[in-house]
């Protein structure tokens, strides 16, 4: 069982032991048993919500779910899975920018050659150096 607790100066919620959520029971808690999360407010409990607003904050049940988050690699392996799927399910004439992609920017490596200029212009620029 995990407990968070909500601390009104950093108006964000923080890890604490099941004394301190027995010794103050009109706090805030989010309460983590198994796979169920329970908000505590005022000695009442329910079930918490996909989002939370708490003293204007809105919070995400994500941000409370799961001990493990995962690593970076494993979140933009996931991602990646995600967006390949997305295009599979769509026709290659039905694909429209911009996609609905989650939050990442996708580029070249940096390291790699850049596009080739055509050897016409390149002469053309050495001859007008030239003149």
């Amino acid at each position: 069982m995990r407990i968070w607790k909500f601390d009104e100066n950093r108006t964000d919620f923080a890890l604490a032991s099941l004394a301190d959520m027995e010794a103050d029971s009109e706090g805030c808690y989010i309460i983590q048993r198994g796979n169920m999360l329970i908000v505590r407010e005022g000695g009442h409990e329910w079930l918490m919500p996909e989002r939370l607003d708490i003293a204007g904050v809105m919070f995400d049940r994500e941000q409370f779910e799961g001990s493990h988050p995962l690593s970076l690699r494993e979140e933009m392996e996931r991602d990646g899975r995600w967006a390949q799927a997305q295009l599979q399910t769509r026709g290659r004439s039905d694909i429209a920018l911009p996609l609905e992609l989650p939050i990442w920017v996708t580029r070249r490596p940096q390291d790699e050659p850049a596009e080739p200029t055509p050897p016409g212009l390149i002469e053309r620029l050495k001859r007008w150096a030239q003149s």
